[in-house]
């Protein structure tokens, strides 16, 4: 691997973990699999609703370019982790809620393509890393951090999923319903928001 790969990667790994913070272990996949859905569920609500919110304060200027850049991979990152554990979900309320957040998303379709962030046919973002870095730092921010964009409009919808998901219902492998509490799950998480 060279030295830039290298960075770029550990940068991005450095994002990861400050959007899970609090539960850091959270961007491992194989602790993910080990966890409930419902804390899983929690955690990613927790970081795309972290990654809004750091999408809103940013300087969105040529000099904090690379900045943006890995905050708003950051973001897609956490976004495609909650439309994969929420969509896991047999729950009717949190079906609801990710719906809706599918629906916000493909409403902003066009401004996010601009950009260089795709939508993918199974509700996934792609971040095209070189339409992004050539879109002027005016349009990034008005499009992830103006009073009617993505960051603004998601915010609210990813906090009423972290709610959803400390009650959610889970089913268990059997099909079997079980209640789902993630404040009596054992693992130490942290869903302050």
């Amino acid at each position: 691997m060279d030295t830039i790969s290298y960075s770029i990667s550990h940068n991005m790994k450095y994002y990861m973990r400050n959007a899970y913070r609090g539960n850091a272990k959270m961007v491992n996949t194989d602790y993910r699999s080990a966890q409930d859905k419902g804390v899983i569920v929690s955690a990613d609500a927790k970081a795309v609703g972290r990654m809004t919110s750091k999408l809103q304060n940013l300087e969105y200027d040529t000099d904090h370019g690379v900045e943006v850049l890995q905050n708003t991979k950051a973001f897609v990152e956490t976004y495609n982790n909650l439309i994969d554990s929420s969509g896991e979900s047999k729950d009717s309320h949190l079906y609801s809620l990710t719906k809706k957040m599918k629906k916000l998303i493909k409403s902003k379709k066009d401004d996010l393509e601009s950009i260089g962030i795709e939508l993918k046919s199974n509700g996934k973002l792609k971040l095209d890393e070189d339409t992004f870095s050539e879109s002027r730092p005016e349009k990034i921010k008005r499009i992830l951090n103006g009073d009617d964009s993505v960051s603004v409009s998601l915010r609210s919808i990813v906090n009423k999923i972290y709610r959803a998901s400390s009650k959610m219902t889970v089913y268990s492998a059997s099909g079997e319903k079980t209640a789902q509490d993630v404040s009596d799950s054992g693992n130490s998480v942290d869903l302050s928001l």
